[in-house]
């Protein structure tokens, strides 16, 4: 299995999604790198039952991803903490390309967050699509990314958002470089016969290859 590594968003946005709509997000164009420098809600009104507006997070570039790779899970890594009152993280969820929230929201169950601001939440793994059917056009996408809410606990709260990362792996059957010739059918390389126009037609011609002592005919039918 191949990884991307963790890869940063280059768009960040706050939308109000409900019930996630009641506090907007201050700077969300921040969670772009690890520097200290922070998206974030620190207003009076942001009290207990009160749900951040959606804090979006798309333009990751995995364009090294293969056409016709498989996808095999999603890892999101989100450095995140509060301040004042209480916090809880209760929705991340993965966006198609229409930038709309789909398949699980990983915090369904809300799950407090620490006053530490070196505290990373990690959601997903190496095997979790978190129930999407993912695809290398899909997540090689501008508008792929991650949405993230979350909720007050406690009055007068205050919630930060450093940065955020998604890290994808995928697992990719390429053709195999053994002499013989191979396209890709949508779903598996499968063998190709070598053809030359010829006679105003195109002619099936042996593919052959140097043994060390002779030429000899590879086997180009099909599978």
């Amino acid at each position: 299995m191949s990884t991307t590594g963790a890869k940063y968003p280059t768009l960040g946005q706050t939308i109000s999604e409900s019930p996630w709509s009641d506090n907007t997000w201050s700077y969300p164009t921040r969670i772009y790198a690890d520097d200290g420098s922070s998206a974030y809600i620190t207003a009076s009104t942001y009290d207990t039952g009160d749900q951040s507006r959606v804090l979006k997070a798309t333009g990751f570039d995995f364009s090294a991803i293969p056409d016709g790779a498989t996808i095999n899970g999603v890892i999101v890594r989100v450095n995140t903490w509060y301040a004042n009152g209480t916090v809880s993280i209760d929705l991340a969820q993965l966006l198609n390309t229409s930038k709309a929230r789909v398949g699980d929201n990983k915090y369904a169950t809300p799950e407090a967050l620490s006053t530490s601001n070196s505290n990373i939440k990690t959601i997903g793994g190496d095997s979790d699509t978190w129930g999407n059917a993912l695809t290398p056009d899909w997540v090689k996408n501008a508008n792929f990314g991650v949405g993230l809410g979350f909720l007050a606990t406690g009055n007068n709260a205050d919630v930060y958002v450093d940065y955020v990362t998604i890290e994808i792996y995928y697992t990719y059957e390429g053709p195999v470089y053994d002499g013989i010739l191979k396209r890709w059918n949508g779903s598996a390389w499968v063998k190709e016969p070598l053809k030359v126009y010829l006679d105003s037609s195109w002619q099936a011609k042996p593919l052959k290859r140097y043994t060390g002592s002779e030429w000899v005919t590879v086997d180009t039918t099909g599978v």
